[in-house]
Parts: structure tokens; sequence; C-alpha cells
């Protein structure tokens, strides 16, 4: 799910809610008219850059995360992303244009490169993390 400022017409509220959206996007009279849910969040990690927060973490099932960027000084929602196959997100940077955002929930370790102006063209590179106290090459 995406929201955006645009969509929602609101201000990020910087509380630990998110909209949870069962529907397609409607018009923002219809978000203001409550076509979704609200659902608590923890915010695991913060990161200011460019004039931007970015706040991330995990929703209130396993596996769901979310990524919000809001105005660092205002507070205005630029966008958040809510992930419900993620995991908790466990640290977030701003590289390149892009929000880097990794969600580690061994054995996997993932990381979400998002764009900062195109946040629906997000990329995941996934990896599996070794075995702890296993020999590295697989034998002993």
């Amino acid at each position: 799910m995406l929201l955006t400022a645009a969509m929602a017409g609101m201000r990020w509220p910087r509380c630990n809610l998110i909209l949870r959206r069962l529907a397609a996007f409607g018009p923002p009279e219809q978000l203001a008219a409550g076509a979704g849910e609200w659902v608590e969040v923890d915010v695991h990690c913060r990161n200011e850059a460019c004039g931007l927060l970015v706040e991330a973490g995990g929703g209130p099932v396993e596996a769901e995360g979310f990524v919000a960027v809001s105005d660092a000084v205002s507070g205005v929602l630029v966008w958040v992303r809510h992930l419900s196959d993620s995991e908790a997100f466990t640290a977030v940077s701003v590289e390149n244009g892009e929000v880097v955002a990794v969600a580690e929930e061994y054995p996997f370790r993932n990381v979400f490169q998002i764009p900062l102006g195109e946040p629906q063209m997000l990329r995941v590179q996934s990896q599996s993390q070794a075995v702890p106290g296993a020999a590295a090459d697989g034998g002993s």
C-alpha cells in the first residue's frame, strides 16, 4: 500500500498510527471519510536527511513493515509505504535520492530501495544469512 500526502490531504501525526487501506485508492475525501483502518505501528529507526524525516518499523501483524517520509520541519507527510510481507524495518537511510530500508528476520535480510520521488517503484534485494556457527564453505 502506498499513501501520499496529495491523496490523503493530511499531516503525518508523528504518532504510531498509519492508515491501512483495504481497497483501491479513491479521492482524498474518501480517505478522510474512513475508507481504511488506522493501525498501530512501532517506529524502530529514523533518519533525517535532505530536509526529510524518514521513519520505519513494524506493524501490528508479524511480517508487516512501513516506511514514512515527512517534511522534517513542518511534519507534512510526503508518503508512507505499508508492506504486508516485508518484516519490520530495522535500519533506514537516504542515499542518492532513495530511501534504503533494511528488514532482517533470520534467515533473511531484505534491502528495500525506494525512490523518494516515485515510491511505487521500489526494488528489493534479498539475501539469506549464514547459519550461526556453520562453516563458510558449507563443509566441515
